[in-house]
């Protein structure tokens, strides 16, 4: 029976995916991880094969009018939320936006 290590290790039975979006943070932490997979423990590295990167905005127009309405809805959203969360507050705090 395998121990967790070796099974992680057998580059035969284990791979890991990384699946990531295109933004700075999260690019960096999908780097941190792959070099912690890979690097960190040279006596037992995992096989990272592929990383995929989600919600790629493609060189179409419509593409980015789409994206940019859906992040416009959303922080509308997340703003009427704090909003109504500090409406019942006895010394409300300002929004900014």
């Amino acid at each position: 029976m395998y121990d967790l290590e070796d099974l992680f290790a057998d580059v035969k039975q284990t791979e890991f995916l990384i699946v990531t979006v295109p933004t700075e943070l999260a690019v960096r932490e999908s780097v941190r991880l792959l070099n912690d997979l890979t690097f960190e423990a040279p006596d037992m590295p995992i096989k990272v094969r592929n990383v995929v990167a989600n919600q790629v905005l493609n060189d179409d127009e419509d593409d980015v009018k789409s994206f940019l309405n859906r992040i416009s809805d959303g922080q509308s959203s997340s703003i009427r939320e704090l909003k109504m969360a500090t409406d019942s507050m006895s010394r409300r705090p300002e929004i900014t936006e």
